[in-house]
């Protein structure tokens, strides 16, 4: 199955899993060719509400999250002033978007 998003095509292809008593599963090769686990990068299962993710990806929000607050901190800038200019530089970039079409 092929979804378009923002003129990006996105496959999606479903993998039936069943897992052994023991709770294993098999993963497909492609899969495994794909995601390329290893002992330095090894695979992370998220649990985001219902949805189930399997990723070779370690989730950064926390390190980023980690990195906003320190750097707010170190130049005393309040959580609205951040999300203020944030706002601003979107506007900015919508701004220059339209003026190249």
């Amino acid at each position: 199955m092929t979804h378009l998003s923002n003129d990006r095509a996105i496959s999606i292809q479903s993998f039936p899993l069943l897992p052994t008593p023991q709770g294993q599963v098999t993963l497909p090769p492609e899969i495994l060719d794909r995601l390329q686990p290893n002992p330095d990068n090894p695979l992370v299962l998220l649990k985001i509400d219902d949805l189930i993710v399997l990723t070779s990806k370690q989730p950064q929000v926390t390190q980023l999250s980690e990195q906003f607050t320190a750097q707010m901190a170190k130049h005393h800038i309040s959580l609205e002033a951040l999300l203020d200019g944030l706002q601003e530089e979107r506007q900015i970039l919508w701004q220059e978007l339209q003026q190249c079409d």
